[in-house]
């Protein structure tokens, strides 16, 4: 995830990491692409498996997000 901030030029990165395994098979309805076969050992579920909210919590754009969200709290507000 990254921002420009044109107060001071400057780009600000965040990265968040989900690691997972490629299931055997499909399963789960939700999503698209590779959430049937990207299976999730904590939870025990694809992410087609999961709801949004799930998802958002343990997926990398989340985790990435999260961290963004800090940094605006902490030097915008």
């Amino acid at each position: 995830m990254a921002f420009y901030d044109p107060a001071n030029d400057k780009v600000r990165t965040c990265e968040g990491v989900y690691e997972g395994r490629i299931a055997l098979e499909p399963t789960g309805n939700n999503g698209f692409g590779y959430d049937p076969i990207f299976y999730n050992e904590a939870l025990n579920k694809t992410n087609a498996q999961m709801s949004m909210e799930e998802k958002n919590k343990v997926s990398h754009r989340g985790k990435a997000l999260q961290k963004i969200k800090i940094i605006l709290q902490r030097d915008f507000l």
